[in-house]
């Protein structure tokens, strides 16, 4: 039987030739390094993997990042985001590259933007003339990451932003993600403190950036429980989104109303949010925002006693997910179906699901109740 090899990856080759030209390390260096820790890596083979011509194989990777200090879930996150990305692309002009790449993640299309951001940000990696384009490249790449549910990664991609450091002009959107993505993995003080310093840099008449600062705030009065604050802030969100023309922000929003809304046990006014998101996003073409409303409304019509209409809506955004790819939706619809399953009484649908459940949290992020309860299970508590 023929043996099927997956090209060596360039995305991970990238990497870690720009860390370790971050470091100001050599490939000599980095070879004295590595016999060091009684694993030598010959000089011929570190240029090749950097060339992206040889895998450097599990334990030669996970020494190189020990060598260069850079946690090991980062390289599996990248490597995934490299199998959503589309080709390399052919285009050489770097200003062409970025327009081509932002138009292609507005318009829904991650396979084409991530190729082309990914390639200008290690095309550009050294030129000095094209640094805010490079840095507009990769907030726009953590910011595209981050929505697919790759919050460590954003995270990381930003971080190394706020320490090079990003341009005056970059500066708030690198500050509010960087909150955003301390608050998915739990830590709200954090992501109050970067968010309180990007305010603090909003001009009066930056309603698109002022309103993703206060959505960001209030999904964290949200998580501490102050619901009423959340709401408050949340509308005020809205506004100024709107204010904005920010189409897609709106949609965004309107999504953390509704799990506003649903805590507040208003099932109805959710529906009518959910109802609401759904047909803005359907109308703009914003696939991923339509599946995660087709899933709000799935579970608020079962939560509703519409158990067969639930079941249904919640079977199609299971189906969208799997047909964009998106393994962060497909733990949700799968956890969504597992919970509705297993109140309907059906045991061995319900483990079908709960074991699928099991299988997509490991591409999940986000610490949510959700994500917390498999990963109790995993791990026999």
């Amino acid at each position: 039987m023929a043996r099927h090899t997956h090209p060596p990856s360039r995305a991970l080759a990238r990497l870690l030739r720009a860390r370790r030209q971050e470091l100001g390390l050599s490939l000599r260096e980095i070879e004295e390094r590595a016999a060091a820790e009684g694993s030598p890596i010959p000089f011929s083979t570190l240029s090749k993997i950097e060339q992206g011509k040889a895998e450097p194989g599990l334990r030669r990777l996970v020494l190189l990042l020990r060598l260069y200090n850079l946690p090991v879930e980062l390289a599996g996150e990248l490597l995934e985001v490299e199998e959503l990305a589309g080709d390399d692309p052919v285009q050489e002009d770097p200003e062409a590259l970025f327009e081509e790449g932002l138009e292609a993640v507005r318009r829904g299309d991650h396979k084409r933007g991530l190729a082309n951001l990914i390639a200008l940000r290690y095309r550009t990696v050294d030129s000095a003339e094209h640094r805010l384009l490079r840095q507009k490249a990769t907030l726009t790449l953590a910011i595209t990451v981050a929505n697919l549910g790759k919050t460590r990664l954003a995270r990381r991609l930003a971080e190394d932003l706020l320490f090079e450091p990003p341009h005056p002009s970059l500066l708030v959107n690198v500050l509010t993600l960087i909150g955003r993505t301390w608050r998915q993995l739990g830590s709200h003080e954090g992501a109050l403190a970067f968010l309180e310093r990007a305010e603090a840099h909003v001009g009066p008449d930056e309603h698109g950036r002022r309103a993703w600062i206060l959505h960001e705030k209030a999904l964290v009065l949200q998580a501490q429980g102050d619901l009423d604050g959340a709401m408050r802030l949340i509308d005020a969100a809205l506004e100024a989104y709107r204010a904005a023309g920010d189409h897609r922000g709106e949609g965004n929003g309107i999504g953390a109303k509704i799990k506003i809304a649903e805590q507040r046990g208003d099932l109805r006014g959710a529906l009518e949010l959910a109802l609401q998101g759904y047909a803005l996003a359907e109308r703009r073409g914003y696939k991923h925002l339509s599946l995660y409303r087709t899933l709000d409304r799935g579970r608020i019509l079962f939560a509703m006693g519409d158990r067969e209409g639930g079941l249904r809506v919640l079977n199609e955004g299971l189906a969208r997910a799997i047909s964009l790819g998106d393994k962060d939706a497909q733990f949700h619809a799968h956890y969504q179906l597992w919970k509705a399953h297993a109140a309907l009484g059906d045991e061995e649908r319900a483990r079908f699901e709960e074991g699928a459940a099991r299988y997509f949290v490991r591409f999940v992020d986000e610490v949510s109740d959700a994500a917390r309860e498999v990963r109790e299970l995993l791990l026999g508590r």
